[in-house]
């Protein structure tokens, strides 16, 4: 390809000699190749002193590929490599999770007859007897009475003893009213061992309702009662010396006593425990 360029004849463009060729440099590969010659730079005649005509054929490229090809060849020259190593991978993986579910198996089944070895059971109460003090003398004023209340907790447990924690809340009601609060003591029971407990519980100052007043003043005609007492108690399980984490126990007892006066006997009880971890 050449390009014309508009001649201006003169004399000294005329008389100057044609350019040498370009010659590449050594160690270029168009030395030891049989690569046509680079291209040569000559001033045609005709033209302007320091204008040039360039021939560069059009087949004749040099240039030296990006390192990044090669690594592009590698990789598809070797796709075994990459295959196994990849099955590697996946062998490595399915095992890893194999070695995980027997884990965890093995965890669950020793749980499991860890359990079966202890068989929890949750504690038993009853009522034990029922005292009321500080009743009311007169109608007109209202007294905070105090309801003593005795309880028989019972550890049926084999392998495991039962510490109760001091604090644990207990109210008393009397047709879902709640008419005195109190706290459950702490306490520590071995196992299959039975102890007496005794909650003491305070009134309120609000008016209490008139069928305990009636069964408080009544010494004589002892008029009965239906009460429910009601209990959460913090508790931790004990196995060979050590203590497990703290556990809520909720207690609940509907009972029916003969009167609140003098001579109080429990009549009928139920009872129900009820342990979440």
């Amino acid at each position: 390809m050449e390009e014309r360029v508009p001649s201006a004849t003169t004399d000294a463009a005329k008389d100057d000699p044609p350019l040498p060729p370009l010659k590449p440099p050594p160690g270029h590969p168009s030395e030891t190749n049989d690569d046509p010659p680079l291209p040569s730079l000559k001033r045609p005649h005709g033209h302007r002193s320091g204008t040039y005509v360039v021939q560069v054929p059009k087949d004749q490229i040099y240039r030296v590929p990006p390192p990044e090809n090669a690594l592009i060849a590698e990789r598809y020259r070797n796709p075994a490599t990459k295959r196994s190593q990849s099955c590697c991978c996946s062998r490595c993986l399915c095992v890893f999770i194999i070695i995980l579910v027997l884990l965890v198996l093995t965890v669950g089944i020793l749980l499991g007859a860890f359990y079966l070895y202890l068989s929890p059971k949750n504690p038993e109460f009853s009522i034990a007897g029922v005292v009321v003090k500080n009743r009311q003398s007169s109608s007109r004023q209202h007294s905070q009475p105090r309801y003593e209340i005795s309880l028989k907790a019972k550890n049926p447990n084999k392998r495991m003893g039962v510490y109760y924690q001091g604090g644990g809340g207990a109210s008393l009601a009397f047709k879902k009213q709640k008419i005195a609060t109190g706290k459950f003591p702490a306490l520590h029971q071995e196992a299959e061992h039975s102890s007496t407990v005794k909650v003491v519980l305070t009134g309120s100052d609000a008016a209490l309702p008139l069928e305990i007043e009636k069964s408080m003043k009544d010494e004589k005609s002892k008029v009965p009662v239906s009460l429910a007492l009601t209990m959460n108690v913090p508790v931790k399980m004990i196995i060979w010396m050590m203590k497990t984490w703290s556990m809520d126990m909720a207690v609940s007892c509907n009972f029916r006593v003969s009167t609140l006066a003098k001579g109080t006997r429990v009549l009928s009880q139920q009872c129900q425990t009820q342990v979440q971890s």
